[in-house]
């Protein structure tokens, strides 16, 4: 869902009440997407390629920290941390969450898919090879 604010929210509510949020007024776009359930990924993670087609292809209003210049993904995506960091935050709390942008004066969306995608590309070159991530009980390599 998109709100007219332009925040971004990721629900895994029945279909049911979902609909019955999409149909208040401050709502400007609803999608119904699959979640794989054995996913560990995090949200910010599997939904940010349908808030960039919902962006780029269907021109929907979204300020979201992930169509910022200045944030990628945390390097350690541990489930407590914030899924971003904000280059322009550095130095202070540089953690952000998706929907930080829609009160952010810093933000700066792309302009253009491609040019996100080689920023995220650049980004991941630099990330190390192998993380350890806490989930739950477990240490996984990711």
């Amino acid at each position: 869902m998109v709100y007219k604010s332009g925040k971004v929210r990721i629900t895994n509510e029945t279909l049911e009440s979902a609909s019955k949020l999409a149909k208040r007024a401050d709502i400007v776009h609803f999608e119904v997407v699959d979640r794989p359930v054995d996913s560990f990924e995090r949200p910010a993670h599997q939904f940010d390629h349908y808030i960039r087609a919902a962006r780029f292809d269907k021109n929907v209003a979204i300020k979201s920290c992930l169509l910022c210049r200045y944030s990628d993904f945390s390097w350690y995506p541990d489930g407590v941390e914030p899924p971003l960091q904000c280059f322009k935050k550095r130095g202070r709390d540089g953690k952000v969450g998706v929907n930080e942008a829609a009160s952010c004066n810093l933000y700066t969306p792309y302009r253009s898919k491609e040019a996100l995608e080689k920023r995220r590309a650049e980004c991941a070159a630099r990330r190390p090879k192998t993380r350890k991530v806490r989930f739950g009980g477990m240490n996984l390599n990711w």
